[in-house]
């Protein structure tokens, strides 16, 4: 939470139990004000296997004057309300959140019992440094250091008190990442970010001729989508649509801006399927305005993701158990997929209509 401790709502339980305030104070993310995230491996791995520290497009995290986006990166030289918020951001954080997952296997006995206990851990620093760095970055590859580091930290716990052969492991993401529009210039790829100056100039003209077109309030912009009212007759819908369609092609950047009903109608292909995917016949927006790729709506630094393209959606897939013989799967397969799959493993029946397909997994032992 935005004071730097873990907490959870009234859906799960009516308070957090006691063990974990006890767990927040002694994680007291105020005294990491005098730590500081130093680079854990020799200068020629970072130098073999990222790009050029110190690269244009990062996130300065530090404001200190004259700071510059490498490491070591000095807690104390960040807002404390930043560090309190972001703390879950970096790779400190991720450990912290591996203490907690030992401290929820030793204080409710996962394990110890008769059934399967499932322990969900979501590890954010990857996202969190991806977004400010990028994913060549010299801190990118530092926390995927000490990623390894803090998985072996709750393997090796969990080796000790459960046993490894009781233990099945999934490990996935729930999305991919874009580089910096800056690195793949460097590159020779196409590549930028939406002027925001741009970007307000052009919506602002749409919502306006779309007012003076339809009447005033029944066009919404908000994010990069519209949402058209419901009283809108098909003629109305149709004239919107077009005024957004023509002025966005006025956005460096934009690729085209689609219909609901024109997404729900694309024939069918892998990038055809994704946009499917990520809208609602009823709930969604009424037209989104999609990026050309390699493109980025984040306009000062860092990079992000949900588009439809490669890079915005390949995440690794691992499932292990101990003494396995090593398999690769090259087919596609769905983050949708993981849920059914641990169901068939285990024996468990689950619902017809779930997205997911079982994938095949055989245990093939050394």
């Amino acid at each position: 939470d935005k004071d730097g401790g873990y907490t959870s709502s009234t859906y799960y339980l009516p308070a957090i139990p006691l063990w974990v305030s006890d767990f927040n104070k002694n994680l007291n993310v105020r005294s990491y004000k005098d730590s500081t995230w130093s680079r854990l491996k020799e200068p020629h791995i970072y130098s073999d296997f990222a790009r050029a520290d110190n690269f244009k497009g990062e996130k300065i995290i530090s404001k200190k004057n004259g700071a510059k986006p490498i490491l070591p990166l000095n807690f104390s030289e960040m807002p404390t309300g930043s560090l309190l918020n972001g703390f879950y951001e970096y790779p400190q954080g991720d450990r912290s959140l591996v203490s907690l997952a030992i401290e929820s296997i030793s204080r409710l006995r996962l394990g110890k019992g008769n059934h399967p206990d499932i322990l969900f851990l979501g590890l954010s620093a990857t996202d969190g440094v991806g977004h400010h760095f990028g994913p060549n970055s010299v801190e990118q590859l530092d926390n995927y250091l000490r990623s390894d580091k803090n998985l072996m930290y709750l393997i090796d716990y969990i080796s000790s008190e459960v046993g490894l052969s009781n233990v099945l492991f999934v490990l996935t993401g729930d999305h991919g990442v874009m580089a910096l529009p800056e690195y793949l210039q460097s590159q020779k790829i196409s590549s930028g970010r939406v002027s925001a100056y741009q970007r307000k100039k052009v919506y602002t003209k749409i919502v306006n001729q779309i007012d003076q077109a339809i009447g005033k309030d029944r066009v919404v912009q908000y994010g990069n989508a519209f949402y058209f009212s419901r009283q809108l007759s098909k003629e109305e819908r149709e004239i919107a649509t077009q005024i957004i369609k023509k002025a966005v092609r006025d956005i460096e950047g934009v690729s085209e801006a689609l219909s609901v009903d024109e997404i729900l109608d694309l024939s069918p292909s892998k990038l055809n399927n994704r946009l499917k995917n990520m809208v609602h016949p009823k709930k969604s927006p009424d037209v989104y305005v999609l990026l050309k790729e390699n493109w980025l709506w984040k306009r000062e630094y860092g990079s992000s993701h949900g588009s439809h393209y490669d890079y915005d959606s390949h995440v690794p897939l691992l499932i292990s158990k101990n003494n396995l013989v090593m398999k690769k799967n090259s087919s596609n397969v769905s983050t949708v997929d993981i849920p059914v799959t641990i169901a068939k493993i285990l024996g468990v029946n689950y619902p017809d209509n779930v997205d997911g397909i079982p994938l095949k997994v055989d245990f093939i032992y050394e």
